[in-house]
């Protein structure tokens, strides 16, 4: 590997050997094998937030990967980049593989966040306490649903953290839709506002990155798919489809919708165009679907 490129890597070097407990030779072995370096070296360079993952395989030893790491129920190390006052600096967490994801965001979502957000149970808690725990719960929980949607080869569209803060301090005020009631959606705060704008970028470039992807890009890669590969193509892209439809039906994204639509704000035109990207590709796939009689 690029020694101008192993600084960065040192702390997840650390973290790594303290947390699979592994002799260092195990992490000097990823870093010599052609492929793991090749990862490391792409995720150093890179100029993309995208996470890298490091997981322990029983028969290969530690691998690295720049995309969840399928079929893994043991945990792995999610290493990604935030930039904090124009420097990159990187974050590091455990994440449990498999089963231990759904239980995660389980618990988060019926038990935790709930608890937090009642308004008998937060003031028990000391000024402040009670709404910083909620928000890093909602972050774990968040991490814990996108690595989720990842192995199961979904796309997850992350809701800004502005709005679970508003709808804490704001229960009880929601229409029969799940929408915020016309009494909230006079915006006041800009710094929602901004997080909601900031997230329909995100959405649009996800979404954008997912529809773009074309099939015929294997074959004139000389990949020579198999027919039940382009089978599972569709069919898993159909399915994506569909989950991102119901992300953008859901609550929190209506209540998006509603701030942007309140603020008369320019990427409300483009929400809705997210909207009909995804519904345009679901109609395209239904009919290649029906006439291939998959």
């Amino acid at each position: 590997m690029d020694q101008n490129q192993n600084g960065p890597l040192q702390s997840v070097r650390i973290f790594a050997l303290n947390s699979f407990r592994l002799d260092p030779d195990r992490w000097r072995d990823l870093e010599t094998d052609e492929i793991n370096a090749e990862v490391l070296n792409g995720f150093c360079s890179s100029q993309e937030q995208r996470p890298l993952f490091v997981h322990l395989q029983p028969d290969s030893g530690v691998r690295a990967d720049l995309s969840f790491p399928p079929g893994v129920h043991t945990k792995v190390l999610c290493v990604s980049k935030t930039v904090r006052d124009s420097r990159t600096e990187l974050d590091l967490e455990e994440i449990e593989g498999g089963g231990g994801l759904s239980v995660l965001i389980g618990l988060t979502e019926e038990v935790a966040c709930p608890l937090l957000s009642n308004c008998a149970s937060r003031n028990r808690w000391a000024g402040g306490v009670a709404q910083e725990a909620l928000t890093v719960l909602e972050r774990k929980r968040r991490a814990a649903m996108v690595m989720k949607a990842q192995m199961e080869g979904h796309t997850f569209l992350p809701h800004p953290d502005a709005v679970s803060s508003h709808n804490s301090r704001h229960d009880g005020h929601h229409d029969n839709r799940g929408t915020v009631a016309h009494t909230e959606l006079k915006v006041s705060d800009v710094a929602l506002l901004h997080a909601c704008e900031g997230t329909v970028v995100e959405w649009a470039e996800l979404v954008s990155d997912f529809v773009h992807q074309d099939w015929s890009r294997q074959v004139l890669d000389g990949l020579k798919p198999l027919p039940a590969e382009e089978i599972d193509f569709w069919q898993s892209r159909l399915k994506n489809l569909l989950f991102l439809q119901s992300q953008l039906k859901s609550s929190k994204a209506q209540q998006v919708a509603s701030i942007l639509r309140a603020a008369d704000s320019i990427y409300w035109s483009i929400l809705k165009d997210i909207d009909r990207e995804v519904q345009k590709g679901k109609q395209t796939l239904f009919l290649h679907l029906r006439e291939e009689h998959v």
